[in-house]
């Protein structure tokens, strides 16, 4: 798949560049941007490879650091399947395993599956790149939503990269996230965990984090060894010291006017980012599932379909509901409803029109 969210951005080689240098788009971001859409699309086509991989062949290694992030509920797991379904959050233990955790002849998951694994010299070529990387705490800042790009300062060490990736989109300029960045050739992009975590920078942020690193380091380590070493003890500790976001409203809802009601109704059917459940008397009803470019979760059949027993509440993303010439897009809190609209006005493209609020 090639359609990307990004993908259809309305500005020409010649118009002036989104991100405001008052440069040409081609004399300035156009490349790096066409880069990371295809770097995005790779990225997540080998994340079941690289999980599929590593959990298989090492799970006792990945049982035995579950003690390190105190979940040892999953311990019981068996399968990768059964890890992928299950409720409780797996993502960030399974991303510090793969990348950070020595398993085998002192190498990681991912360097014996550069060896040994199953995939192309291309998709090796992007995951080399995240041998060595790490995770820490970043500021969002200079935010480009149109193009993916933001500037994150580094809140440990002071460093500032510029990053493209589809899912700076969903965040916002001055927040707080956690996670793994990545080099590429003139930019980074983020890795498979990174997330949200404060709305806004308390003050004296830096120095409690910095307190907490210098806590671990051995005399002449780096900071970047450290986090290499010991990222898993900063994940405990920022869950430790979470603020919690402003309450929202429970529900989100984005309302369109459907233009092509048959051709709206095949693709949701057809699209394997939906499941439809039961027609109902209020219409039509698709779930919308993990979202494969942004937290992907896939098995053998490439789709996570919810189980018979989940609710909405179990619900990842959100739900798209079809009735007479309305279709309406639902979710829990606003980066979910950003996430399936984003999905669904890229499926779905002049096949709907986005109502007037009001």
């Amino acid at each position: 798949m090639r359609g990307l969210v990004r993908g259809y951005i309305d500005v020409g080689r010649n118009d002036p560049c989104p991100c405001g240098s008052g440069k040409k788009f081609k004399k300035c971001c156009l490349s790096s941007y066409e880069e990371s859409l295809e770097v995005n699309f790779l990225k997540f086509s080998l994340y079941y490879k690289i999980t599929y991989y590593s959990f298989t062949n090492y799970k006792e290694a990945f049982k035995d650091i579950l003690g390190k992030f105190e979940r040892k509920d999953l311990a019981s797991v068996e399968t990768f399947d059964d890890l992928i379904r299950s409720k409780t959050d797996w993502e960030e233990v399974l991303d510090w395993f793969i990348f950070n955790e020595y398993v085998a002849k002192g190498k990681t998951p991912l360097q014996l599956f550069l060896e040994d694994g199953d995939a192309s010299e291309k998709e090796k070529n992007l995951l080399k790149r995240f041998d060595g990387t790490y995770w820490s705490v970043y500021e969002v800042n200079d935010v480009v939503n149109k193009l993916g790009k933001a500037r994150l300062t580094d809140l440990i060490s002071g460093k500032e990269y510029v990053v493209f990736d589809e899912n700076i989109m969903h965040l916002s300029g001055g927040e707080i996230a956690f996670g793994r960045i990545v080099p590429y050739n003139n930019f980074y992009f983020l890795g498979y965990v990174f997330t949200p975590w404060l709305i806004s920078k308390p003050e004296g942020l830096e120095d409690l984090l910095n307190q907490f690193i210098e806590s671990l380091r051995n005399e002449g380590s780096s900071i970047e060894y450290t986090l290499r070493m010991y990222g898993y003890r900063l994940y405990l500790f920022i869950n430790s010291i979470s603020q919690p976001r402003e309450e929202e409203p429970r529900i989100k809802i984005s309302e369109y006017e459907i233009r092509d009601y048959d051709k709206v109704t095949g693709i949701l059917q057809l699209s394997p980012f939906f499941v439809k459940r039961h027609d109902t008397s209020q219409g039509k009803v698709f779930v919308c599932v993990r979202n494969p470019r942004s937290d992907i979760l896939l098995n053998t059949s490439q789709i996570i379909l919810p189980s018979e027993e989940e609710t909405e509440e179990d619900l990842e993303l959100g739900v798209v509901r079809i009735y007479e010439n309305t279709l309406d897009v639902l979710a829990l809190d606003s980066k979910r409803l950003e996430v399936v609209r984003s999905l669904v006005e890229e499926l779905l493209g002049n096949s709907i029109v986005p109502k007037e609020s009001g």
